[in-house]
């Protein structure tokens, strides 16, 4: 019931643990999401997520990207 931005979907492959190809993606959720917007193949590390419902904002899970910003 919420939207959700994400750049990679945690995957239980025991090889990769993070799926970052668009159409892999697409194929394995393309049913359970609206949306699948394709940017490219990413690189496999997870991304920053950051809690922004209240005052501050609460680092969730630390992640590729730059928190100096913060």
């Amino acid at each position: 019931g919420n939207p959700i931005i994400a750049s990679s979907v945690h995957d239980e492959d025991e090889i990769i643990d993070y799926t970052t190809d668009p159409e892999l993606i697409l194929e394995k959720y393309g049913n359970v999401v609206d949306l699948v917007i394709d940017g490219g193949i990413g690189d496999n590390f997870a991304s920053t997520v950051i809690d922004l419902t209240s005052g501050s904002p609460e680092i969730i899970r630390e992640g590729k990207g730059d928190l100096s910003i913060l």
